[in-house]
């Protein structure tokens, strides 16, 4: 049953390393963790403007988690605070909707439709986003 959620796209996402790292003098930080697995994603952000410029990421965790935050920093370029909550909401309604109809998932997140049936794994994938979150509100809190 695992195997269905380790396709081909999923393993090619997480083998990424684009932007694995840290940024040399990053304007924001944040961490998110899940107490269920261990997993631990910290994102390091340059903003300007209250938009996201460029990311990178440490993980802490497993392939899916892996492959979703290499996928989130390839498209988190140019998004603010609302943009980041909207892309969660997006994504996670995707994932909740049980369906495995790859047309149901925005574009940017269709290769993740297979973990849709698996609960259990939809926080490995949301944890990018959480981390992203984190500092950004973090920003916001000290503005």
């Amino acid at each position: 049953m695992t195997e269905d959620i380790y396709q081909d796209p999923i393993i090619r996402l997480s083998k990424q390393r684009e932007h694995d790292g840290f940024l040399d003098s990053p304007d924001i930080r944040g961490t998110a963790d899940n107490p269920l697995c261990g997993d631990r994603v910290t994102v390091e952000l340059d903003i300007s403007d209250g938009i996201i410029r460029h990311m990178k990421y440490q993980v802490r965790g497993c392939l899916l988690t892996r492959a979703s935050c290499a996928n989130l920093a390839g498209m988190i370029e140019g998004v603010d605070i609302s943009g980041i909550h909207r892309l969660r909401n997006e994504f996670n309604r995707a994932l909740s909707s049980q369906g495995s109809d790859r047309h149901e998932f925005p574009p940017p997140v269709a290769v993740f439709s297979p973990v849709a049936p698996h609960k259990s794994r939809h926080s490995c994938l949301l944890l990018p986003y959480d981390a992203v979150i984190d500092a950004m509100d973090a920003q916001v809190s000290a503005d």
